[in-house]
């Protein structure tokens, strides 16, 4: 009995001796963490991303919770999960040429629809029945409303603080007819610089269509977070066409007008972010610019009898303003939903519901180029980034 109860207080304390030489194999194994691997400084301004969240640290001294590599016992690293967004003083550096919403990207492409409007003529009698004046046709008759159209950009991010842009976009749908009755063989005039006189029918029918394309490239300069400044050369044409026919006239009649605009010329603009989060944007933008405008009309009158012809040309300073907002919402990490309002204005440009007023058929000569032309509408598309 006496041997049995050695060997049992033998066999306990082998045990205990066991036990604490593998406790101390483990604590020489295990990592040593201390308070200083759980933290990280962070330097005036930095966004610092941790589990989603980003924040900006005004103060040069904050030091935050880190998931960053840590010492072990062993001296390997462990991985970790803090990002840092780039300084403020670094101007666009987090920002890049666009991105989802706000990001850091170096090109990025865009492609949208436009809905837009443009502004229906001034009134201008064009012409009428010399005996009952309400017989008439006027350039506000035509209503041109809204159509659509296209535009594609590309930009690229050039430095930590430049950009570089192309865009382009076109719309060739406006166009508004009109057609209105008359009592035959009475005497209508066309209001032209010297009046053109013509035998109604039973009714006279008129079409009006204008088309506008526009190209710029821009070279932009960001300044702090939120606002970029541009600079840069557009180029805009604006064609139209005009015409009016006698419906079963005895003697028939028609009149033709086409005017083309060729805007060439530097603007000046800035593009501001009111929000920018990390899946959505808002910004606004304004450009102008002066331009020297290319423009020209011709115009025809054509009888049974005869054709009177009638052209002329001029160089003008032209304006064109534009302003617009824009809201983008990132679908993926590349690619974003972009919707917008835009408003442009140009001023000193030749319009075909202007032409008829100063056109002389009779010196073959005439020429207006003081219109002026509003757009205005919504635009939506799709923005890839990279």
């Amino acid at each position: 009995m006496r041997k049995s109860l050695a060997s049992w207080n033998w066999t306990v304390a082998v045990l205990f001796a066991g036990i604490g030489l593998f406790g101390q194999s483990a604590s020489a194994q295990a990592p040593v963490y201390r308070a200083s691997d759980f933290v990280k400084s962070v330097s005036v301004g930095q966004s610092v991303a941790y589990q989603g969240e980003v924040a900006t640290y005004p103060d040069a001294n904050t030091r935050v919770l880190d998931q960053a590599p840590v010492s072990s016992g062993n001296g390997s690293p462990m991985s970790g999960t803090l990002q840092g967004r780039g300084a403020a003083g670094s101007g666009a550096a987090g920002r890049g040429s666009g991105g989802c919403a706000c990001g850091d990207s170096q090109w990025s492409a865009a492609a949208n629809a436009l809905f837009l409007f443009r502004n229906d003529p001034a009134s201008s009698v064009l012409a009428f029945n010399t005996n009952n004046p309400n017989e008439r046709l006027d350039a506000s008759d035509f209503n041109f409303g809204m159509h659509t159209g296209y535009e594609l950009a590309l930009q690229r991010r050039v430095g930590s603080n430049g950009s570089v842009e192309l865009s382009y976009f076109g719309l060739d749908h406006w166009r508004s007819t009109f057609d209105g009755q008359t009592t035959p063989n009475e005497l209508l005039q066309f209001n032209a610089a010297v009046p053109v006189y013509a035998a109604s029918g039973t009714g006279v029918t008129a079409d009006y269509g204008s088309k506008l394309h526009s190209a710029e490239f821009n070279v932009g300069r960001y300044y702090g977070e939120f606002i970029r400044l541009l600079t840069g050369f557009r180029y805009l044409e604006l064609d139209e066409r005009g015409s009016a026919s006698l419906l079963n006239a005895q003697v028939p009649f028609s009149y033709v007008d086409t005017t083309r605009n060729r805007l060439y010329g530097g603007q000046l603009g800035a593009q501001g972010w009111l929000i920018c989060r990390d899946r959505f944007s808002v910004d606004v933008v304004g450009k102008a610019g002066i331009y020297s405008n290319a423009a020209a009309q011709d115009s025809s009158v054509t009888t049974g009898a005869a054709t009177l012809n009638a052209s002329g040309r001029g160089n003008r300073t032209a304006f064109v303003g534009e302003i617009g907002t824009n809201g983008a919402w990132c679908l993926t990490d590349h690619l974003s939903l972009r919707g917008g309002y835009r408003l442009l204005w140009i001023d000193g440009v030749a319009l075909a519901s202007d032409q008829l007023a100063s056109t002389d058929f009779f010196t073959g000569t005439g020429f207006n180029g003081s219109g002026n032309a509003f757009y205005h509408g919504a635009t939506a598309g799709f923005e890839f980034a990279y």
